[in-house]
């Protein structure tokens, strides 16, 4: 089975929004309160970081519209799982910008959640692809597992270990 056109589009428009709610956000915010004690080569780091976290994604993506033999579970489980992801992620930025304004414990563990969350959607869909037997795209597949792997370590590590730790 492909995986449907209409699940990539539909990933597209929750990404899209995503972007859109950043772009949002830091329209009415300062960039330096959303990093926390980040600072300098640290802050370089984390650029790097989100960008290969990124292009992890896009490999992820691109191997989900090459493969052809999906079964129907691997299908919703891919398509359930980075839905999870992207959905969740938009909630980050306004949490973290009321923490700044409030300091409310409350907010400081849904920050927590939402970032854990994050992490486990990165690893469930790592562990989906694991799960996959791969016949014909196997460099492909090679590729998206060290994407997805780096993405799952820069949703777990980098933000949600590390971020975390810096911020609060």
């Amino acid at each position: 089975m492909d995986f449907p056109p209409t699940y990539f589009l539909f990933i597209v428009i929750v990404a899209l929004i995503l972007l859109y709610s950043y772009y949002h956000f830091l329209q009415k915010t300062k960039v330096d309160i959303l990093w926390g004690r980040i600072r300098g080569s640290y802050r370089s780091v984390y650029y790097v970081s989100m960008l290969l976290a990124a292009i992890g994604f896009l490999f992820l993506l691109y191997y989900l519209y090459k493969k052809r033999d999906f079964t129907e579970t691997q299908v919703d489980t891919f398509y359930l799982w980075i839905l999870v992801f992207i959905t969740i992620s938009i909630f980050w930025m306004p949490f973290t910008i009321e923490y700044s304004l409030k300091h409310k414990t409350y907010i400081q563990y849904t920050i927590y959640l939402v970032l854990f969350l994050v992490a486990l959607a990165a690893l469930m869909i790592l562990h989906t692809l694991l799960q996959i037997k791969e016949r014909e795209l196997k460099q492909e597949r090679q590729l998206d597992i060290v994407g997805t792997s780096y993405l799952f370590f820069h949703t777990f590590i980098m933000d949600f270990v590390l971020w975390t730790h810096s911020f609060f």
